[in-house]
């Protein structure tokens, strides 16, 4: 049996190795699929195939989506010119969604006797997303480049973590009593973290991703009402730092905006290939985290420690995503959108 696993992005990889530390893959060579700049464990793994490129999409401009996406499936080309062998293989493919060309290939396409397993993404495990919630003109783009260089992209049917296929053999998530795809649901292990004090900062988490999905200009307004909003809150007299890590798809703002916003606390602009969760524990320990809907306040308050998570305060302001609405409430964040509740 051969394992394949496709890490999109930081978190997905750290993931993939938690599952290797906790004997819950499948017994095979293990082989990885990762962007340029992606950590990992190469002890892990038996094999490890890299893009050329990161697969972060940071493009400003119509044009320059056009190009990246083009690039990105490129890249993707050249990747699975290593994985003929496989064609014929069994194989288990360990994905976290599939409305990614290279993930809905594999998924859907790729081999004949194939079975998955899908590893929590984010929040999208907890919310009933499809292709209904994609732009019928991003998926058309996505699939007239990917033909072009001799991709199958294909629709896709139900959830876009692919959980409901019969393929599909398991999935790992960190709160499966939560998910909106119940089948097959299992708990992605997680060791408890304590942390010896608490720093007298907030620690923001960046979701410029939203700019594609909602449009710029909302998520710039968005934004400054959100920051508005924290500036707002009791705690914020008491804080020295301000840490802000932008998300690795989406436009990005620049440092300058954000300490211009909180002129009067030092700001930290967090670039790294680190997740924002891994950054939390090892470095940051701030004792307030906000976010949009970010899947990070998930991880990072199902990691704490029981007793010190309730001296953490977690701040959600939901753009989108109602859905997402209970399962904050069941965690006790706090909303600065409460108009939406």
């Amino acid at each position: 049996m051969k394992n394949l696993f496709v890490a999109l992005g930081q978190h997905h990889v750290q993931n993939f190795e938690n599952l290797i530390e906790n004997n819950l893959v499948v017994e095979g060579e293990r082989i990885l699929l990762a962007g340029s700049g992606l950590i990992y464990d190469a002890l892990k793994w038996d094999r490890v195939i890299k893009a050329e490129q990161s697969f972060n999409n940071n493009a400003d401009s119509a044009f320059s989506q056009v190009a990246a996406i083009n690039s990105k499936i490129l890249s993707y080309k050249k990747m699975l010119s290593h994985l003929s062998f496989l064609k014929n293989e069994p194989i288990t493919l360990y994905v976290c969604y599939i409305e990614d060309v290279l993930t809905n290939y594999l998924f859907l396409s790729f081999g004949k006797n194939t079975q998955a397993v899908i590893v929590e993404d984010g929040t999208l495990n907890y919310y009933d997303h499809s292709l209904k919630n994609i732009s019928r003109l991003k998926f058309l783009l996505k699939q007239t480049i990917a033909q072009t260089h001799g991709i199958p992209f294909k629709k896709y049917k139900g959830h876009s973590s692919g959980a409901e296929y019969k393929h599909v053999i398991s999935q790992f998530l960190t709160l499966p009593k939560h998910a909106f795809v119940q089948k097959n649901a299992k708990k992605l292990p997680m060791e408890k973290e304590s942390l010896p004090n608490f720093s007298k900062s907030l620690y923001i988490i960046g979701q410029e991703s939203y700019g594609t999905l909602l449009g710029q200009k909302f998520f710039e307004t968005a934004l400054d009402d959100f920051l508005a909003q924290l500036k707002k809150q009791p705690f914020y007299k008491e804080i020295d730092t301000v840490y802000y890590k932008p998300h690795r798809n989406g436009k990005q703002l620049p440092e300058t905006f954000f300490k211009s916003v909180f002129s009067d606390k030092e700001v930290v602009f967090l670039l790294t290939e680190q997740t924002s969760e891994t950054l939390y524990f090892k470095e940051l320990h701030a004792q307030h985290i906000a976010g949009f809907d970010s899947s990070t306040l998930i991880n990072i308050y199902a990691k704490l420690d029981d007793q010190e998570r309730e001296k953490v305060s977690f701040y959600v302001n939901p753009l989108k995503n109602d859905e997402l609405i209970p399962l904050f409430k069941n965690l006790g964040f706090q909303f600065l959108n409460k108009d939406r509740l």
